[in-house]
């Protein structure tokens, strides 16, 4: 879009100069560029739970014979108990009745030491027990007596990342992406890999396991937090659903899941319950949808909008049906993805390297035992104090922080242009520049702004101002051809203002500037300014002079 300025011209050449809007990449809103990362809406920052899929095998007592393995020993019948031991096994694990499911899974090994399918049911059993390091030794015996099993490298794999060996985890799960191609739960395990690939990725390498809390780790992508004066929160909480595998023991679950947290702030953070959405703070809703969630082997998802005021809102999406059928998404599943994702909506951003943690970045496989550990509540109150700073341009590193600093500041920047207060935004953009003058998009926004300021002073006939912000434009760009055209419009008309005022010794210079620049950029507005500067000439008695500049300039 271009905009007009008409202005009156020396003696009877009225002509009409035409400042040109500058046109940049980005928000038409603002004319403005935001550059966005990762495919996101804007800069939303988006926080899913690894679900762990920990195979269940349930083989039938009709196909016992498939795994009789000392039947020369008149033992096939034991055999068939064991099968029978490690449905029931398996059918325990799903109703979260894990020690009654470790003694069948116990016993199934003893009558059937040389099936790989009794030692991976005491490995489930054991690691969702919490005696990972057991269930990883019974895991390899599995896999020692049989490799060809997919399910066995999938709860290996698992089992790995539930002890917190994210890098062995990912090898073995790779493994079986590479063997078992064709496998029913490929794609399952394909998306969990990416996951966990992402969060290795964006995972701080500065706080250990064992520190007092993991900030660092929760700060990974700057430090966001609700500020003081959004107290209380205001939380929809969807009251009911028609999502498939929906319980209304799931509402209480998710209320629980807030009270925690609220209790573990120290009162720093506070919830209160309301009815319309429309006004909520903290946007939380059951789906059985799983394209709701980024990747299949997500169990809920959490997307913050962060701003330079901390964050503006978080929604919360849970899902109410697993992604595989292995899976059952039963209160306690419900309350620890609640609770994890409650964390991130209040500004945990990272996830925690310790598997004791809620906001360990995958579904621990002792899941039904959820509490809010010490770490996580001396993370939240770390956070909440009040000498913590709301930080977006804390980063993993440099490129990440700068990227930060660039989303807000221009986010910032157009909210004080939309809403009328342009100065404001300039003064952002020239703090910016000049803390970060590596920033292409500050350099290039800092542009558009002086511009877009200047237009509007040309609207209003303030030409000093414009050609003021057209000379810094220049400054940043000497090569900008807009700023050009634009400072030229802006000093043509400063002449023939003060020509009009009788300034004639001010007046000349500003005509014969602004008709160099246009004889570098555009021919139909150096004809506009010679035309004009000639007329003045003519005025003030220096005739052959005016003859000599349409003669050099009007071929």
């Amino acid at each position: 879009m271009s905009i007009k300025f008409r202005e009156i011209g020396e003696g009877c050449n009225r002509q009409s100069i035409i400042g040109e809007q500058v046109m940049v990449r980005g928000s038409q809103q603002t004319g403005l560029i935001n550059r966005q990362k990762s495919g996101l809406p804007g800069r939303i920052w988006l926080f899913p739970l690894v679900l762990i899929l920990l195979y269940a095998f349930t083989p039938l007592c009709a196909r016992a014979e498939e795994y009789v393995f000392v039947d020369r020993n008149g033992m096939s019948s034991q055999i068939v108990e064991a099968v029978k031991l490690v449905n029931e096994a398996n059918a325990l694990m799903r109703e979260n009745k894990i020690e009654e499911a470790l003694k069948a899974a116990e016993r199934s090994v003893k009558l059937a030491p040389e099936s790989a399918f009794t030692h991976l049911v005491l490995a489930g059993a054991m690691a969702r027990s919490g005696n990972l390091d057991d269930g990883l030794e019974e895991c390899k015996k599995a896999q020692a007596i049989d490799p060809n099993k997919p399910e066995i490298w999938m709860n290996l794999g698992n089992i790995y990342l539930s002890s917190g060996k994210s890098s062995k985890a990912l090898e073995t799960l790779h493994e079986y992406l590479r063997r078992f191609p064709h496998d029913s739960h490929y794609d399952f395990i394909k998306s969990q890999v990416a996951v966990l690939e992402r969060e290795q990725k964006n995972c701080s390498k500065e706080s250990p396991a064992n520190a007092e809390d993991y900030f660092r780790d929760a700060t990974v992508r700057g430090t966001m937090k609700w500020k003081k004066e959004k107290m209380p929160l205001a939380v929809y909480l969807e009251p009911t659903s028609s999502a498939r595998g929906f319980q209304p023991s799931f509402v209480e679950e998710a209320k629980g899941c807030f009270n925690s947290w609220q209790e573990a702030s120290a009162g720093k953070v506070q919830f209160k319950f309301i009815d319309k959405p429309e006004s909520a703070d903290i946007d939380f809703r059951w789906t059985d949808n799983p394209k709701d969630v980024s990747q299949p082997a997500e169990g809920g998802e959490t997307r913050i909008q962060p701003s330079l005021n901390g964050i503006e809102s978080a929604k919360i999406k849970v899902l109410t049906v697993a992604p595989v059928k292995e899976l059952k998404m039963d209160d306690a599943l419900i309350r620890f993805t609640c609770m994890h994702e409650i964390g991130h909506a209040l500004g945990i951003a990272g996830h925690s390297h310790a598997r004791g943690d809620v906001m360990f970045c995958s579904l621990p496989l002792n899941f039904q035992k959820c509490v809010l550990s010490d770490r996580d509540v001396k993370t939240l109150q770390h956070l909440y104090s009040d000498d913590v700073a709301i930080d977006f341009g804390q980063g993993s590193n440099a490129a990440d922080a700068l990227s930060n600093t660039e989303y807000f500041i221009n986010q910032e920047a157009q909210k004080q242009f939309t809403s009328g207060n342009p100065e404001e935004g300039l003064r952002l953009y020239k703090e910016a520049y000049a803390k970060n003058p590596q920033s292409h998009v500050f350099k290039f926004n800092l542009g558009c702004a002086l511009q877009r300021i200047g237009i509007e002073a040309l609207q209003n006939k303030n030409f000093d101002k414009a050609a003021s912000m057209f000379k810094e434009a220049l400054e940043l760009d000497p090569s900008d051809r807009t700023a050009k055209v634009n400072l030229g419009v802006a000093l043509l008309n400063t002449g023939m203002q003060q020509s009009r005022e009788g300034k004639q010794a001010e007046a000349e210079p500003n005509y014969k500037q602004a008709i160099e620049l246009f004889s570098e950029t555009d021919n139909t507005r150096l004809a506009v300014a010679v035309h004009n500067y000639a007329n003045f000439l003519n005025r003030i008695g220096k005739t052959s002079q005016a003859k000599e500049v349409e003669a050099k300039y009007l071929k």
